[in-house]
């Protein structure tokens, strides 16, 4: 508590979840208290990313699509069990043009499918990514909830 020159524990305590679990950067001289090895931490995400390559190239059967109902109001709906991505993409593209509104598909913290009411469909990647600065880790949070859309 001292090191991060807290004088609040139970701040403290809110700071060190929210660092725990990668929510918030982290004070490298947190890490360094807890006796985190910066080497061993750089090759975990190296690790994580050849996972995620791994994750990337499995079939994707996804439960949810969600419209974009309202400038940041969104509705869900379920796919039919079994629903391949590219079959769930195309019914997308059809919904969204049918209706004039977004669509996605989220495949939390691994990527998530964006359809337009004119047909474009893209996918953004979240890559686990870890940056070290002089006094904070940063971890990359991109995926855990849907994106608003533009």
């Amino acid at each position: 508590m001292e090191v991060c020159r807290h004088r609040n524990l139970n701040k403290f305590c809110i700071h060190q979840k929210k660092w725990n679990d990668l929510q918030q950067p982290v004070p490298v001289r947190y890490l360094r208290e807890i006796s985190v090895d910066f080497d061993t931490l750089a090759f975990t995400v190296e690790l994580d990313g050849e996972d995620y390559e791994k994750a990337l190239s499995l079939s994707f059967f996804p439960k949810q699509g969600i419209i974009r109902v309202g400038a940041a109001a969104f509705s869900a709906f379920n796919f039919l069990e079994g629903t391949s991505e590219q079959e769930a993409i195309d019914l997308l593209k059809e919904m969204s043009a049918k209706k004039h509104v977004f669509c996605l598909i989220n495949f939390d913290e691994i990527k998530t499918v964006f359809v337009q009411p004119d047909g474009f469909s893209f996918t953004e990647y979240y890559r686990p990514i870890i940056k070290i600065k002089r006094d904070y880790v940063i971890a990359s949070r991109a995926g855990q909830r849907f994106p608003i859309l533009f």
